[in-house]
């Protein structure tokens, strides 16, 4: 979002807003981070600043730096995990990407796809949380795969 003075002129070009249930917009983060999506349950928005993801309390008392990450970044259904992409570019078009999940906080960090042929990008998981779905980048197809718990290691299978 863009914040501006009184005059008109831009302030901030990065500012998350919450909206109250009445509509009134409250500031909670003008430090550059953007693309806030709350978890399930409310009560956490993740984002991004910089080139890393954060978890934070929407109270703002609290905030997890979980790492590098691309956008966008999706929530578990059960409100536990964000699951997202980092990627790889030659500093004018991407040129690899892979999947991430981590628990919210900050631990079971775990690479989920390693497939040099695709360009994973844009994860979401499924309702049930037992699936997700993933573009490639490189040629607009869409992938749904199976999030497997065995052992207390994820992996993805096609």
């Amino acid at each position: 979002d863009v914040e501006y003075n009184a005059a008109g002129k831009v302030i901030n070009a990065s500012v998350l807003w919450l909206l109250d249930e009445t509509g009134r917009r409250i500031k909670i983060k003008d430090d550059g981070s953007w693309g806030g999506e709350f978890s399930p349950d409310k009560r956490f928005i993740s984002y991004i600043r910089g080139n890393n993801v954060f978890i934070a309390s929407v109270d703002g008392k609290s905030e997890i730096n979980l790492g590098r990450a691309d956008w966008p970044i999706t929530w578990s259904p059960d409100g536990k995990t964000v699951l997202y992409s980092i990627t790889e570019d030659d500093g004018h078009n991407i040129t690899g990407a892979e999947l991430w999940s981590v628990n919210i906080d900050g631990t079971e960090k775990q690479q989920l796809t390693g497939i040099t042929d695709l360009i994973e990008y844009e994860p979401h998981w499924s309702p049930t949380g037992n699936k997700i779905a993933y573009t490639d980048l490189a040629t607009g197809n869409i992938y749904i795969a199976d999030l497997s718990l065995t052992g207390g290691s994820r992996g993805l299978k096609r």
